[in-house]
């Protein structure tokens, strides 16, 4: 069989001196831009923190290692996901599903036509 495989990996680049921070550099006050000066030798090229991206998007090692639901940084160095986020229960991923759409319900889209297009049970109604 010819069929490939879809790969869902968490790339992490890191802190990177793109500039992005500058927004929140400045609404956050001394402490932010203390926090910032004093972390900024640690950050990484932008050209370096996009190899994370670039490793998830093309390298044959994803598919190679079975890396699908990896939480990577770097070039592909595997990480340990925190507790929450390996959701070993479920709750989490319902809980942000079923935010989702009362979010989608609030700005009125229809729901409906949402999770039909994704191809995703609509979660059971949130109790108030």
């Amino acid at each position: 069989s010819n069929k490939k495989a879809i790969s869902v990996l968490c790339a992490d680049p890191g802190q990177s001196k793109t500039g992005l921070a500058s927004g929140p550099i400045a609404s956050y006050g001394l402490l932010f831009k203390i926090y910032h000066w004093l972390a900024t030798p640690t950050y990484v090229h932008p050209e370096q923190a996009v190899e994370t991206q670039l490793f998830a998007a093309c390298s044959p090692d994803v598919e190679r290692r079975a890396m699908s639901g990896t939480y990577i940084e770097g070039s592909g160095k595997e990480c340990q996901m925190s507790e929450l986020a390996q959701d070993k229960t479920g709750k989490a991923g319902k809980d942000l599903l079923r935010f989702g759409h009362e979010l989608f319900i609030k700005f009125g889209l229809d729901t409906d036509k949402v999770w039909e297009e994704v191809g995703v049970k609509p979660p059971a109604a949130a109790s108030h």
